[in-house]
């Protein structure tokens, strides 16, 4: 078993790329551990790419979680196999881990490819590093334009990837590009640039944007609605010290989504809290997750959902200040797990673990969050067929890596065994 997982952890012995924007060159595996000293690298001066130190272990729960996710038969699962992926990559780049996000992109097998190579390019120009990016931003593009020329494709993943280019664009400061890039965009993926223009510094064209949104708000769907929100959100953080645009922006966040499903209601008050914090606004962070709270409370909900939702909001809580609430809700929501487990299907019960797991972190409750991480990995293994247990499975390590839970050796076992056991029937 312990050559097995050496096997599922080669990648962290691939070769890296010279340069993080140029095309990687062909890699090979190697059945050698990962090297602590290569995983936890240092910074390199003057090296605007250059590698944040990361525990070895949590190398290794990036590189298993990938593996798993390439073990998906493409036929019939190339979905989830990229979806799977995707989340691999975007972790990576959360965890400041730009060539490594560039490795498990090279290897995404459909069109999420496309839109990590956008994600990553967006990261290099966040970071200043634009050497190389046209050439990146270019191999994107040529992706999105293949799902036009199948039947099985749809247009909107299309418009994903050209979503996430313009917003790489507009990170570059090429706003003419990134707005061309939003022309004739499906519902789901307009309006989701804009937030980053440099002329939004000057009040005639805050304006004019916050009349687009109340013109969307007013007149738009589901989707445009929902991404003119999240527009807010994100102007609300960038403009959170001057208090007039700020309160502008908020009356609209917490007036404007009233025909909008309560998860995405709570999702946006919860960004919000996120940009609250983030200015060290306790206040108004405790004032917006005390809405989030209502809006729970005055809904029914599936347990899962419920637990989940229900775990973000804690950990807001918690980092807003009241911590003894906090705790007492995550406390209260482990035993509703346990009384409502059987009503949750086996596939979704880690769905509700993880945020549940995440939010001890939060509190800083180490070892609770390790042991509910041992309970969502033991739930997600119970499903007869390797799908859904490879999507929880990867989920599970992903949200261990970015939230820095080291597993134990009890759960390094458990993590053996579910990698072994991804095979037929899918």
């Amino acid at each position: 078993m312990k050559s097995n997982l050496r096997a599922a952890m080669c990648v962290a012995t691939l070769a890296f790329v010279a340069s993080a924007c140029s095309d990687p060159a062909p890699r090979g595996s190697s059945n050698t551990e990962p090297d602590p000293k290569q995983e936890s690298n240092k910074p390199a001066t003057g090296d605007p790419l250059a590698e944040a130190a990361l525990a070895p272990y949590r190398a290794k729960l990036l590189d298993i979680a990938f593996d798993a996710a390439s073990r998906y038969p493409v036929n019939p699962h190339k979905k989830s196999r990229g979806r799977a992926q995707e989340s691999v990559v975007l972790a990576s780049l959360e965890l400041d881990q730009p060539k490594r996000a560039l490795r498990y992109a090279d290897k995404v097998g459909n069109w999420r490819r496309g839109a990590c190579y956008a994600e990553f390019a967006r990261y290099c120009a966040e970071k200043g590093a634009t050497d190389g990016l046209d050439e990146t931003l270019d191999r994107a593009l040529k992706l999105a334009d293949k799902m036009l020329t199948s039947d099985t494709e749809q247009a909107w993943r299309r418009d994903r990837i050209r979503a996430k280019v313009a917003r790489a664009f507009e990170a570059l400061g090429k706003r003419d590009r990134a707005a061309a890039l939003q022309k004739g965009a499906v519902d789901s993926e307009k309006h989701r640039v804009g937030s980053r223009a440099p002329e939004l510094d000057e009040q005639a064209a805050f304006d004019a944007k916050i009349a687009f949104v109340d013109e969307v708000l007013a007149t738009g769907g589901f989707d445009q609605s929902r991404n003119a929100l999240e527009l807010c959100v994100d102007l609300f953080d960038r403009f959170y010290d001057d208090p007039a645009r700020r309160d502008a922006l908020e009356r609209r966040i917490r007036t404007g989504f009233e025909t909008l499903p309560e998860q995405v209601r709570i999702e946006l008050l919860a960004d919000t809290t996120e940009r609250a914090l983030r200015h060290d606004d306790r206040k108004k962070a405790l004032e917006l997750v005390t809405v989030a709270d209502e809006v729970l409370d005055g809904a029914r909900w599936l347990p899962e959902d419920e637990i989940a939702l229900a775990a973000r909001l804690a950990a807001l809580r918690y980092r807003a200040g009241d911590g003894s609430k906090a705790r007492d809700t995550l406390a209260a929501l482990r035993k509703r797990f346990t009384q409502k487990r059987g009503a949750i299907q086996n596939f979704w019960r880690g769905k509700a673990l993880r945020p549940l797991a995440e939010a001890h972190v939060a509190i800083e409750d180490v070892d609770g969050a390790r042991a509910i991480y041992l309970l969502a990995l033991t739930e997600g293994a119970i499903n007869p067929n390797a799908r859904p247990r490879a999507n929880d499975f990867v989920a599970t390590c992903v949200s261990m890596a970015v939230h820095d839970v080291e597993p134990d050796a009890e759960v390094w076992s458990r993590i053996e065994s579910i990698l072994e056991g991804l095979q037929d029937p899918w």
